[in-house]
């Protein structure tokens, strides 16, 4: 009597959970990289 089944090797599945943290954090740095950018090139003469 064989009670062993067969088992087909198990796939690993990707995880994209830290990928799109990833890119969330980038996206988040271009966001803020640009705002600043555009606040330098104001040209703002500020009281005394």
């Amino acid at each position: 009597m064989n009670f062993r089944r067969q088992r087909r090797p198990e796939e690993p599945e990707t995880n994209l959970i830290p990928f799109i943290d990833v890119l969330l954090v980038v996206l988040i740095f271009l966001m803020l990289s640009t705002t600043y950018s555009k606040f330098t090139e104001l040209q703002i003469t500020l009281p005394v």
